[in-house]
């Protein structure tokens, strides 16, 4: 029982310290880095802004991770799946920038990669 009140103590205070750094230097560069952050009437935010290097016309895949089916120890439990790509047509500030979906299905909390 002393095991899962562990548990549980711990999870909270990570989500304490993470959500009191959600707007900073921090949160952008190593949680959000790369995510659509919003998807409202065809206007697609992301976290890739001018400090990351972005440029307007720069072309980025998108992928969404989605769970496996096997669940065993050391096994890979996530599968990075290729959805569509977007092109970057607004940098917003040095943080965001505003991209037009290209091709695919790109919602909310998808990742971004910079083409290669």
């Amino acid at each position: 029982m002393s095991y899962k009140i562990s548990k549980l103590l711990i999870i909270t205070v990570l989500t304490v310290i993470v959500s009191a750094c959600s707007n900073t230097q921090l949160s952008h560069e190593y949680l959000m880095k790369g995510q659509v952050v919003s998807t409202t009437n065809n206007n697609v935010v992301v976290c890739i802004g001018s400090a990351d290097g972005a440029t307007v016309g720069q072309k980025l895949d998108a992928y969404r991770f989605v769970t496996g089916e096997n669940s065993e120890e050391g096994a890979n439990y996530f599968k990075k799946i290729r959805i569509g790509h977007v092109k970057i047509s607004k940098i917003i500030n040095k943080h965001f920038a505003r991209v037009t979906v290209l091709d695919g299905d790109v919602q909310t909390n998808d990742m971004l990669e910079l083409k290669k």
